[in-house]
């Protein structure tokens, strides 16, 4: 039998989105992990070498979803600080891959007119992304110093399609305080490259069947079909049965209207992964599955 994928961190919105994916898509155990014990979690504790006694088995991979994404400086590091945290189990438990989650925002919107590419210039221009790149800077680090540990791939996530920022302002939305959705001069909303959280977990476990040649390595993760648009997302929610009340207002200055990301790294490492694709209501519908039926 196929040992199980240890996932660290998994109590937070995209954790939550991932083990309910994780059910119907990605084809192996799986054990949940957070601070603090709760439903679906089956490990508690610190997120470290100290967890290693309770684990009890060789994991397939370690998925670190751990991380901060808001704060000062010094809060924003304990992204790295979880990171090597999660490297150091990996090498404690014996498990050949650690999959680190970065995000699409270490490149700088505005700056190439195409999808961007992991072989491109990571320029992030806000801390978040900074951390994220700072954190990828020291796993590297990490890997090379440490020859005998485990394989190491960071995942540059795209928009999680209920766990990014209009996934919490959708949570928000009410009648009398509606979410505002802005509009460029185009007449168009924000477009991004999106995630399901179904393909996330099946990416997952194709990692962990078949982990990556190199000893260190970054890749986008994203749907395949392009970028899709938010106000699509809404608007597909509602055609589910779960209309959410909101509004256009203008865009202010320097708001991004799209981020797309390159995918042939993605198609190469897992050619045979099976994706939700790129239109809202694939999306919108994968959402409130792994959601539990409400965004």
């Amino acid at each position: 039998m196929t040992a199980p994928v240890l996932v660290l961190g998994s109590s937070g919105r995209a954790g939550r989105l991932l083990r309910g994916a994780w059910r119907t898509a990605a084809g192996m155990p799986a054990v949940f992990h957070a601070r603090s014990p709760g439903p679906g979690i089956g490990l508690a504790g610190p997120c470290g070498p100290e967890l290693a006694p309770q684990v009890g088995f060789v994991p397939s991979a370690l998925l670190v979803l751990s991380g901060v994404t808001s704060g000062s400086g010094e809060e924003l590091s304990g992204n790295t600080r979880l990171a090597l945290a999660g490297l150091e189990l990996g090498a404690a438990l014996g498990t050949p891959l650690v999959l680190l989650c970065s995000s699409a925002a270490v490149y700088r919107p505005g700056s190439s007119a195409a999808p961007f590419s992991e072989t491109g210039p990571a320029e992030p221009e806000r801390p978040y992304g900074r951390s994220k790149l700072e954190m990828e800077l020291a796993a590297a680090a990490w890997t090379e110093a440490h020859p005998e540990g485990p394989r190491v791939l960071c995942l540059r996530l795209s928009n999680i399609a209920g766990a990014d920022m209009l996934g919490e302002a959708v949570r928000r939305a009410a009648p009398e305080a509606p979410l505002r959705l802005d509009r460029f001069a185009a007449g168009t909303g924000p477009r991004r490259s999106y995630l399901s959280p179904v393909t996330f977990a099946r990416a997952v476990a194709a990692a962990a069947a078949a982990p990556p040649e190199g000893r260190f390595g970054i890749v986008n993760l994203a749907e395949p079909g392009g970028e899709t648009g938010m106000g699509d997302l809404l608007e597909a929610l509602c055609t589910l049965g779960h209309p959410v009340p909101w509004q256009w207002q203008d865009a202010p200055g320097g708001a991004v209207p799209s981020l797309a990301l390159d995918l042939a790294r993605m198609r190469a490492l897992w050619p045979g992964l099976a994706t939700t694709g790129a239109t809202a209501e694939a999306l919108a519908a994968d959402w409130l599955l792994a959601g539990g039926g409400r965004p």
